[in-house]
């Protein structure tokens, strides 16, 4: 499918794609033409251009004609994007949803987070395609494990992380500045609406080699951490984790296919 540009000038999307480098990114899973936390995508994309000095990319206009581009069959995982130096543009990529998958393998490398702009998702998206292709060609693992300077876990190349121990979903600790990922804040705060406890903490690798521990992002939702590199399989999969797919899927709403569900981007 074609790349959607914004005209300035006629306010409308072009069938164009501009040049240059990605600047900034945000992704969504459409499913049949229903999306999940939308609202959400939106208002984080708009802040983030806004912490960035880009242009406003949060009128009503432009997120109308937005979702007028959304296919409304079919899976897909569509990317809004500026891209560019001096003259950013704004952009809409319509992309089909690569396969969907409940569980992971990652790879713990020996060094660091390499990335250059953690706090926004689209400048190192090419640098940390790279790193996952090592861990998939090397080690036979989908995903790689960030960590600080001291060796603790911040999250995954795509995916934010959370664990359970005793009864309780851990994630990383506040300081460690993880990605402000949408799916794992919409499980803390159900978990926490239903008392149930999220607590902040500080872990290096080999603390969750025996913990449940879940991979979180807009695409796949929650996957299982099925095998670390140079380690065995997991135990069996708890009912739990189902539980939860399940609830993330039912917060998909209409928003692409002929009536828009306007409530879904409000």
């Amino acid at each position: 499918m074609p790349v959607w540009t914004w005209n300035t000038e006629r306010a409308t999307f072009d069938p164009v794609e501009s040049a240059g480098p990605l600047l900034l990114a945000d992704s969504w899973y459409l499913r049949e033409g229903r999306v999940r936390a939308l609202p959400r995508h939106r208002a984080r994309f708009a802040a983030a251009a806004q912490q960035l000095e880009l242009p406003s990319p949060d009128a009503p206009e432009i997120w109308s004609q937005i979702v007028d581009l959304l296919p409304p069959t079919g899976e897909w995982f569509p990317r809004i994007e500026f891209v560019g130096g001096a003259q950013p543009t704004l952009g809409i990529r319509p992309r089909p949803a690569p396969a969907r998958t409940q569980e992971i393998s990652v790879w713990v490398p020996a060094f660091p987070d390499i990335r250059r702009s953690p706090h926004f998702k689209g400048p190192d998206i090419e640098r940390l395609e790279d790193l996952r292709m090592h861990a998939r060609d090397k080690f036979g693992c989908q995903e790689v494990l960030l960590l600080s300077p001291d060796g603790y876990v911040i999250e995954g190349a795509t995916s934010n992380i959370l664990w359970w121990e005793n009864g309780k979903i851990c994630v990383p600790d506040i300081d460690l500045e993880p990605f402000s990922g949408i799916t794992t804040t919409l499980l803390q705060e159900e978990a926490r609406s239903c008392s149930l406890p999220v607590e902040h903490r500080r872990a290096v690798p080999d603390d969750l080699k025996d913990k449940e521990v879940w991979m979180l992002n807009a695409l796949h939702g929650v996957r299982r951490v099925a095998r670390w590199s140079g380690s065995t399989t997991a135990p069996s999969t708890p009912p739990s984790f189902w539980t939860w797919r399940e609830w993330l899927d039912s917060l998909m709403v209409n928003v692409a296919g002929g009536r828009q569900t306007h409530d879904a981007l409000d």
